[in-house]
């Protein structure tokens, strides 16, 4: 059953001989299995114990009868009469000569418990639960399966040899044992084979999961085992169980959701206004709810210790999500779920806190997109941040990849000459240029740029926008001398339109100096940045993005002039300030690091060139992908360095010293 570290887990918290009951709660979510567990542990210990007795505690006439019943096995002579059976089974069991083992299935909560674990006698007591609020030491938390034990079970279930769709199966239903026993069971009492199966889910999800009975372990079926828990919930907990159905099922950021920095303006649907109002204006309402979602084992803690991030059970979201389609409010749900996590999604990712927070966002927004309205004004201004702020994250391919598919549903939706249409149309140019493909990004924006200039005006920022991006590309493919120009006349036209502290006019200034040191001129470009930093800082701050952006064109320019040392010791020094403001992963604070390598060997340190570069990659890997045009010169930097000085065992060469 795949429960082995589990089983060897209660054992070595049963161990010894106590001289009176010891007590041990397995505790999880509905179908987690907790009672089939129980039961591995029963059949496999019976030996040790001379009795061992199973009672169904949800279930109050259950209990009487079956400690009665009990007391009947003990006491023969002494059952007929008793009045209280649960009491008089306890003594009975307390003058058992040996260990006894007490089963007490599905109890509610820990009140419920009291009356039924005896207090004395040489035994052992196993409880399950759903519910969470049980005293640490007794807990024993079961959660879903692994993904191999999963896939065995399948296998097992289905007599199938299909490893692959086992895998596939038990992924889908996210490793839960009372799915993946439904799926079994189902497939092999139909002749499916596991494909077959997990094509027919995918389209019948909500008619599968009402399937069948399926034994004493898994008396409900996927769409009831959850039903008694929510339907006790208050309202409050239920309506944060469905806004939280509507995200990606794990590290929901419920405290950040529920604690939007000024309420008031939240637009709810009206349907839900009494309902999420007090969640949002009162912080112990709030946490009462999650409480709530908790005890009942509904939601589980991301970290074992807070509740500001929670999980939930994917086949549980699903199960209420189907409910709520039934009652007709599941878009309202999603609109509301849709609301709150806007307020919470950073705008631009230039420090670390946005970084993180958008990081802690992100498969919330892709996932409560599939809920909406696909054709809305709104859902398309939230897939176009999406776009961006993947592009921003430093995933260019996956940003490119969704503005592609973006641009014909702009059209379609908005109409070819909308503004939105053309701005994302030149957001797809510029990422496809960034994913390295600066031939297709520069065909893209010579298309676009006379529908521009029509449209919105020769001197729109967006028709402007394109002009500058054109001059780059053209440079970037060797026309170095005409991006120089392009950007002269582009700079010039800034300043006479948004004028000279414009943060566009400071962005066109830098791409200028950019292009004078491109074309020959590393001092000219030294100074012009020079002169141009201390705006910036006074404009933008020290720690806007551009302000770093400009200190880093000042030290590659400062090397490129003749001083390699000056321009390690400034990007050392940019490095510790990336750091502290935008965290060690963002994209700018890697390129840093990057360009720090690369004038520390220029200044005369090959050997920490390359152990920095070493350094550098795995990281460098992870967050831009190996095929990042960056990530590709990295690696050539790195065997470039490794050719001069040797190997060390962490470097990886690819190729030639490029820049």
């Amino acid at each position: 059953m795949g429960r082995d570290d589990e089983l060897r887990r209660l054992r070595a918290a049963f161990a010894g001989r106590p001289d009176r009951p010891v007590v041990r709660v397995l505790a999880g979510l509905g179908g987690v299995g907790k009672t089939s567990l129980a039961r591995a542990y029963a059949t496999r210990h019976r030996e040790d114990h001379g009795v061992v007795w199973w009672v169904h505690a949800e279930d109050p006439a259950a209990v009487d009868r079956e400690f009665r019943a009990l007391l009947e096995m003990l006491n023969p002579d002494g059952a007929r009469h008793i009045q209280d059976a649960v009491a008089a089974a306890h003594a009975a069991l307390a003058r058992q000569p040996r260990p006894w083992l007490l089963v007490l299935d599905n109890v509610p909560d820990p009140a419920a418990a009291a009356r039924l674990i005896p207090a004395a006698g040489s035994g052992l007591v196993l409880v399950t639960s759903r519910s969470a609020h049980w005293p640490e030491p007794l807990l024993l938390r079961v959660t879903k399966l692994g993904l191999d034990a999963a896939a065995d079970l399948l296998l097992s279930l289905t007599q199938d040899d299909d490893q692959a769709g086992a895998v596939a199966l038990a992924r889908e239903v996210d490793r839960l044992p009372l799915a993946l026993v439904q799926a079994g069971s189902f497939a092999r009492a139909n002749a499916l084979d596991l494909a077959t199966y997990l094509r027919l889910y995918r389209k019948n999800r909500a008619e599968l999961h009402r399937e069948g009975r399926l034994g004493d372990d898994y008396p409900h079926t996927v769409a009831t085992t959850w039903q008694l828990a929510i339907e006790r919930l208050p309202a409050t907990a239920r309506a944060v169980l469905n806004l939280l159905c509507c995200y990606a099922p794990d590290a929901i950021p419920v405290g950040l959701l529920l604690a939007p920095p000024d309420p008031a303006y939240i637009a709810l649907p009206p349907s839900l206004e009494p309902r999420l109002r007090p969640l949002l204006e009162n912080e112990l309402t709030r946490h009462r709810a999650v409480g709530e979602l908790l005890s009942y084992s509904l939601a589980t803690t991301t970290d074992g210790r807070n509740s500001s991030a929670v999980d939930v059970h994917r086949l549980l979201q699903a199960v209420n999500r189907e409910q709520l389609v039934a009652e007709g409010t599941a878009g309202d749900w999603a609109q509301a779920a849709h609301e709150l996590l806007l307020e919470i999604t950073p705008g631009a990712l230039n420090d670390a806190g946005s970084l993180n927070r958008w990081n802690a966002v992100h498969t919330h927004l892709r996932a409560v997109l599939e809920h909406l309205d696909d054709d809305s004004p709104e859902t398309l201004a939230t897939r176009l941040a999406l776009a961006d702020r993947t592009g921003q994250a430093g995933n260019a391919g996956d940003a490119r990849d969704q503005f592609a598919a973006l641009v014909p549903r702009c059209e379609t939706v908005l109409g070819p000459r909308h503004p939105i249409s053309l701005t994302t149309r030149n957001n797809l140019a510029y990422w496809t240029a960034v994913s390295g493909d600066t031939a297709a990004a520069l065909a893209e924006c010579a298309a676009l740029l006379p529908l521009s200039e029509e449209v919105l005006g020769p001197e729109h920022p967006l028709t402007l926008t394109v002009l500058g991006n054109l001059a780059n590309w053209s440079g970037n493919s060797g026309d170095p001398e005409g991006a120089r120009e392009k950007y002269a006349t582009l700079h010039a036209t800034y300043l006479r339109v948004f004028g000279p502290h414009d943060p566009g006019t400071l962005a066109r200034r830098s791409d200028l100096g950019q292009w004078i040191g491109q074309t020959g001129s590393p001092a000219a470009a030294r100074d012009e940045f020079r002169t141009l930093l201390p705006i910036t800082e006074r404009v933008l701050g020290p720690h806007h993005l551009d302000t770093f952006t400009v200190r880093g064109s000042l030290a590659h320019w400062t090397g490129e002039a003749g001083d390699p040392a000056g321009a390690r010791d400034e990007f050392i020094r940019l490095l510790a300030t990336c750091r502290a403001v935008l965290g060690p992963l963002h994209p700018f604070t890697l390129t840093t690091r990057h360009n720090l390598a690369h004038w520390t060997g220029e200044a005369g340190d090959p050997a920490g060139a390359r152990d920095q570069l070493a350094d550098l990659l795995p990281t460098f890997d992870h967050v831009l992908g190996p095929q990042h045009p960056e990530v590709e010169i990295a690696h050539s930097n790195l065997a470039f360095w490794t050719k001069e000085v040797g190997p060390s065992p962490a470097t990886a060469p690819r190729g030639q010293k490029s820049r």
